[in-house]
């Protein structure tokens, strides 16, 4: 689909940010105007996705900071959001191309983000559509966020780092998998006690596997599982084990 995504800087614009937030996430705490205006001048980007010729009309978004680590420098994607009539028109593709671009106009080399590992939609798009990798794992990153998508659980999330490479071949060879739920929300909706148990479960595996070294080296639809081996590449350094 043709889609226009351009940066946004007029604070009448992004005022209009914090409405698609709680559309997207159905979260009370967006990320207020003023941060918005501050991140959009002073290192950062905030941009959006709408149909050619109706800038008005906007499908999705993204909010995107300057950071940095032990490394370097780098851009750290706080969210992208598509609203729900959209989701299927590869938007959210388009706006972590344009942060990908982005990034390099400014001299940075990675994108980094995080994601609820319970979420296998979000997991085969950031593996397998994207090429992400996994860095670390962080358990109950944000605290409670009470939104849409993370409800009462813990905020676990994957980080993730993205250098714009393609993403990797299937692994000829995988160590171990983690099964997730196909749907955590619906399993929630039936037994939220077990949905937290089932965040437990995925974390211990988690942190066991990245803590012996193991890497994620894909990810399997059905049923959904991430798939570890060894290091997809050991010279990056990503063995030191969102939103979104």
């Amino acid at each position: 689909m043709d889609l226009v995504v351009r940066e946004l800087r007029d604070p009448a614009e992004l005022a209009r940010i914090p409405e698609l937030e709680l559309q997207v996430w159905g979260t009370g705490d967006p990320v207020p105007t003023h941060m918005l205006v501050v991140i959009a001048h002073t290192g950062g980007v905030v941009l959006v996705a709408h149909p050619p010729g109706e800038p008005e009309h906007w499908y999705g978004f993204a909010i995107a900071l300057l950071a940095r680590d032990q490394e370097a420098l780098l851009l750290h994607s706080h969210e992208v959001g598509t609203l729900l009539p959209y989701r299927s028109l590869g938007v959210g593709q388009r706006l972590k191309d344009a942060e990908w671009a982005w990034a390099q106009a400014h001299g940075l080399s990675r994108i980094e983000w995080t994601f609820d590992p319970l979420q296998a939609k979000n997991a085969w798009f950031n593996l397998r559509r994207l090429g992400a990798r996994v860095k670390a794992y962080r358990p109950n990153y944000y605290g409670r966020l009470g939104d849409q998508l993370s409800r009462d659980r813990p905020s676990d999330r994957l980080f993730m780092v993205w250098r714009g490479e393609p993403p990797p071949p299937d692994p000829r060879q995988v160590a171990r998998t983690i099964e997730i739920p196909p749907d955590i929300l619906a399993l929630e909706d039936r037994d939220p006690v077990l949905a937290v148990r089932e965040v437990e479960r995925v974390r211990g595996e988690f942190l066991e596997a990245l803590g012996t070294g193991l890497q994620v080296v894909g990810f399997r639809r059905d049923p959904p599982a991430y798939l570890l081996g060894a290091a997809i590449d050991a010279s990056e350094g990503d063995s030191h084990g969102g939103r979104a």
